[in-house]
């Protein structure tokens, strides 16, 4: 908690040129409790946006962009700071015009101690423009008054939907084989290009592990972007786990009906 303020400059220059961002453990504070409203000495409150809380922070990055946050659940925080109650979720960032949004909430087992709280899959439809209508939008900012309203020229610059989505799987490795098919399913029942970002909290092409995400994923028709862009294999950079030095891939992009280049 103490690291995101100082962090969301680099967070910013990361963001720098990218359309459509998909996010998870992003937190919502709610209220900080009467009895402990100040920040512990050592915490910096200089640092803009130390005042703010994440899904608002984050949303300030890129002002250029639209944001979605979905929480997955409500709970109590009495180790970062402030005694205080969050949401906490995942969120899509776009450059393009979200047109929908809604969450697909996951198996959940309440009796299974690895499998403590709700999660979600959020699911956005983009509309994605075409090169003829970013052309027309560069040329509005020129200045140019030009206007076409012709039937063949709608046709032509109609935006495409780009189904997008994002997720933070369970700890418990039974619900993640459950989920991970739950997700297949809906996935299977969209139309047209999808992409799937999240945290899946479980190794990916690993030989060692037993669940594999791309397995299920690819009855779905889905596509692992990072092997296909030359990352995440053996031997290749894109590991993600642990942050201080990532030996194993437990994020991942999955694609169907998108091309992949580095």
């Amino acid at each position: 908690y103490n690291l995101f303020g100082p962090r969301l400059q680099i967070l910013k220059n990361a963001m720098s040129g990218i359309d459509i961002i998909g996010i998870q453990e992003v937190r919502s504070k709610l209220r900080v409790r009467p009895r402990d409203r100040s920040f512990p000495a050592s915490v910096d409150l200089n640092y803009p946006g130390a005042r703010k809380f994440q899904s608002l922070a984050l949303a300030e990055l890129r002002e250029d962009m639209e944001f979605v946050y979905k929480p997955a659940q409500m709970f109590e925080e009495r180790s970062q700071g402030p005694f205080h109650t969050v949401h906490e979720g995942v969120g899509v960032m776009s450059r393009f015009r979200i047109e929908s949004s809604s969450a697909l909430s996951l198996f959940l087992d309440r009796s299974d101690p690895s499998d403590y709280h709700q999660r979600l899959c959020l699911h956005t439809t983009i509309l994605i423009p075409t090169q003829q209508e970013e052309n027309d939008n560069d040329d509005d900012d020129d200045g140019d008054g030009g206007d076409d309203d012709s039937a063949s020229s709608s046709q032509s610059t109609a935006p495409k939907k780009l189904h997008f989505l994002t997720t933070h799987l369970s700890l418990s490795e039974r619900a993640r084989w459950k989920t991970l098919q739950q997700i297949g399913e809906y996935i299977k029942g969209l139309e047209g290009p999808v992409i799937l970002t999240g945290d899946f909290n479980n190794p990916i092409g690993s030989n060692i592990h037993p669940l594999d995400p791309t397995e299920i994923l690819g009855e779905a028709g889905m596509r692992d972007a990072f092997l296909e862009a030359g990352y995440g294999g053996p031997g290749q950079r894109g590991m993600t786990f642990p942050s201080w030095g990532p030996t194993k891939r437990i994020d991942a992009v999955y694609v169907r009906g998108v091309s992949v280049s580095d």
